[in-house]
């Protein structure tokens, strides 16, 4: 059984180069139907194009396309393990970052994460445990976070720290549309949470891109102030990167 686990997460970390492609959604208004909807009068017709909308906004990954099939319980698990651990990195991160942008940034993680568990715990069975597929979500976070600790200086930490979460970001946006958007399909309360998160995952790609971006810019200007909002760190500090570990 734990095998069979151990072989469907490593089958979801293989997509996360897709994530970019799955990124955005399905354009609601250029579908005739939806159009057509909108102009009847029907208060029955109104309610089914209202629920068409809803369904619209989420993504459409063919049934052959999926690599694995999640129950509800283990859905929920792999999405409240993602939201810890990025709110205890994210933490971390204010501890260790100098430079305004990436506080900011952990900051914004902490606020939307925490909103994620508190959404998550209300679909939570109370009687249920962790289970083998959220563990091992959370072993790989670890390593990352590992990673992160042996950087040497508060600049090296910043550009490692922006990357992991683009990574992060784009592994969870490939993994929900993949397994876990598939899993749920017939759960909506637990369906529409997901998709709540995928819009989440898409916004902190976004920020963390154009964060690593301020990242290298205070480093070429080698402690120079950014005029450009882009956050100097430390006044006089230059990147020095630590070779990684063999």
């Amino acid at each position: 059984m734990i095998g069979s686990k151990v072989t469907r997460v490593v089958c979801l970390a293989a997509v996360a180069i897709l994530a970019t492609s799955c990124a955005t959604g399905t354009d609601s208004a250029s579908d005739p139907a939806s159009a057509q909807a909108t102009e009847t009068t029907d208060p029955n017709a109104s309610n089914a194009a209202a629920g068409a909308a809803t369904d619209a906004v989420s993504p459409t990954v063919p049934t052959s396309e999926t690599l694995a099939t999640f129950t509800e319980h283990e859905v929920i698990g792999v999405m409240s393990v993602a939201s810890t651990d990025a709110i205890a990195r994210a933490g971390f991160a204010q501890l260790r970052a100098d430079n305004p942008n990436v506080k900011a940034f952990a900051s914004k993680l902490i606020a939307d994460h925490m909103a994620a568990l508190d959404r998550l715990s209300v679909l939570r069975a109370p009687s249920t445990g962790p289970d083998p597929t959220s563990a091992l979500v959370q072993r790989e976070e670890q390593v990352v976070e590992l990673d992160l600790r042996t950087q040497p200086n508060a600049a090296s930490f910043e550009l490692a720290y922006t990357t992991a979460q683009i990574g992060t970001a784009a592994k969870m946006i490939a993994m929900i549309d993949r397994a876990l958007l598939p899993s749920v399909a017939h759960a909506r309360a637990t369906r529409d949470a997901v998709v709540a998160l995928r819009a989440m995952y898409v916004g902190h790609l976004v920020k963390a891109l154009d964060t690593q971006q301020r990242v290298l810019r205070s480093a070429l200007t080698a402690g120079t102030p950014d005029t450009a909002g882009g956050g100097g760190g430390n006044p006089g500090s230059s990147l020095r990167i630590a070779p990684p570990h063999k």
